[in-house]
């Protein structure tokens, strides 16, 4: 019986995502270091991290098991509404949303994100190590030295400040899908506006102007009577009298 050989061929690596490169919206995800979100917590410089090889993780909205979300949802009944590419660069966590459109969460809130509704995100990671600091509303809070990323979300106001949207769908060098039906929409429907507009209130057109007359003709002004100079010949009496008459 013959055997035969496998041989594994390595695939090359996806291209990093970066600031410059990313399509779609580009989020970030930490405050600087040192600096308390809502809860109290704080995250130290490199303290974030993934597994090698680890480039996505699962995207909800508003993390999912929020109560107001899935009522009495448990970890194990999450349901993500796409994934997150995520990077690391100049120090800061990032993320492109990848939407399934499986669910009919998962269409509004890519409708809501292309729409700029939707300008804040949130993370959840596992803290491996940390120090309690007495921070936040409950003195819950803690310094984290190291954590395991688990998931990102979004949401409509997260902990932490820094934690929102840092490229726009205008910064986008492709437009995907889902922008371009809703930029068409918002045409369309600005056309429609426009047009029942300019129906109900059409222009009137502008009247005539009216002829300018032409200015009637300047009287020419008719030489003063001039009185002859007086002959060299002229007797004096005749020279007086004129005197007068001038």
């Amino acid at each position: 019986m013959k055997t035969r050989g496998l041989s594994l061929k390595l695939m090359d690596a996806a291209p990093r995502p970066s600031l410059a490169t990313a399509t779609g919206p580009v989020f970030a995800m930490l405050d600087p270091p040192g600096v308390p979100d809502a809860h109290g917590d704080t995250m130290d410089a490199g303290a974030l991290r993934l597994p090698d090889g680890i480039s996505e993780v699962p995207l909800y909205w508003v993390h999912s098991y929020h109560e107001g979300v899935v009522p009495k949802a448990t970890p194990e009944q999450r349901l993500p509404i796409g994934s997150a590419t995520v990077w690391e660069e100049g120090g800061q966590w990032y993320f492109v949303p990848r939407f399934n459109h499986l669910t009919d969460l998962s269409k509004q809130v890519s409708a809501a994100v292309a729409a700029g509704e939707v300008t804040a995100c949130s993370i959840g990671y596992l803290t491996v190590r940390g120090t309690p600091n007495d921070k936040g509303p409950d003195g819950k809070g803690e310094d984290v030295h190291e954590a395991r990323l688990l998931e990102a979300s979004l949401v409509d106001k997260g902990a932490k400040e820094s934690a929102v949207r840092v490229k726009a769908m205008a910064d986008e060098t492709t437009e995907c899908p889902g922008c371009a039906a809703v930029r068409a929409d918002v045409a369309a429907m600005k056309a429609m506006v426009t047009a029942m507009h300019e129906q109900a209130f059409p222009k009137e057109a502008p009247a005539p102007k009216a002829k300018e007359e032409a200015p009637p003709p300047a009287e020419e002004e008719k030489p003063k009577d001039e009185q002859p100079p007086p002959a060299e010949d002229e007797e004096p009496v005749t020279k007086w009298l004129r005197s007068f008459a001038a």
